[in-house]
């Protein structure tokens, strides 16, 4: 077995991170010369898009165990930028299922205090060259994501969140590893696919993901079969995923296809990558 089974890559890489394998599928695909790097936590893949070394890292779903996964890629390995990809719910009523959001800004709560982040000008250069009729229908849309500790549930509560937050959609892990790439002194971006759209609920994954980790089928299967509309909702996120997966994909194909700039990660791009604001 050769070095790079064993130890992993020792060229510097861009580390793309996701919640989910769906949400990185489309870019296994593409991916060449992949070899997956043994660790303790997540699933990791090394391999190369149009020649761009990448780190490919599945961590699960929510911040700590994204922050955990990557603390671990981060130290082992070296890496240029870290950008993270997957679904995200819209609290915009004009973003539909499938538009693309690329956040300038990340907004979350850590240690009881709102913080802003912004991602790096560089990287935020390369994903606004991309164009629009390479993605498929839909929108590509800079705005402000929001990263919250649960699901999203209710189209009230999108809405309330958008308007309160001035965000244009929510995930799960994008603020938590923005705070990270701070810590780490690293180019950070975050693009995001929407999965759900504002005007309609979505199932309660907030109840299903406890009774599931709970071991407790019986009760799984006893919510589901008392609410016949959850079921119809959980079909429909599944057929929503699937779009939100394929526009993400064509989405960061291009963007990794373009290629980026020498000036990336230097002093002057890590200092806005870096850079955040203490929110009341």
């Amino acid at each position: 077995m050769d070095e790079l089974h064993v130890r992993g890559p020792t060229e510097a890489c861009w580390a793309i991170t996701a919640a989910l394998r769906s949400e990185l599928k489309g870019l296994y695909r593409v991916l060449e010369k992949k070899v997956a790097v043994p660790t303790s936590r997540g699933a990791v893949t090394f391999g190369y898009v149009a020649g761009i070394p990448i780190l490919m890292i599945r961590t699960g779903i929510g911040g700590k165990r994204a922050v955990d996964v990557c603390t671990s890629v981060l130290q082992r390995f070296k890496t240029k930028a870290l950008i993270s990809i997957g679904y995200a719910g819209s609290l915009n009523p004009a973003l539909a299922v499938g538009d693309i959001v690329i956040a300038q800004e990340v907004l979350v709560t850590l240690d009881g205090q709102r913080r802003l982040f912004y991602s790096a000008p560089s990287l935020l250069d390369v994903a606004r060259t991309v164009p629009m009729e390479h993605h498929g229908p839909g929108k590509i849309v800079v705005g402000r994501l929001i990263t919250t500790d649960r699901v999203i549930v209710t189209s009230k509560e999108k809405r309330l969140l958008g308007t309160t937050c001035r965000a244009d959609a929510v995930d799960m892990e994008s603020g938590f590893l923005a705070s990270l790439a701070v810590q780490a002194a690293i180019p950070f971006i975050a693009i995001r696919s929407i999965s759900d759209d504002a005007i309609r609920d979505i199932p309660d994954y907030n109840t299903l993901g406890r009774l599931k980790r709970d071991g407790q089928y019986h009760k799984l299967l006893w919510y589901v079969a008392c609410r016949p509309n959850e079921l119809i909702r959980m079909l429909r996120m599944r057929y929503w995923a699937v779009h939100a997966a394929g526009t993400l994909t064509r989405f960061l194909d291009e963007f990794l296809g373009h290629g980026f700039g020498e000036d990336t990660g230097k002093s002057s791009d890590l200092m806005c990558s870096g850079h955040l604001t203490y929110l009341g």
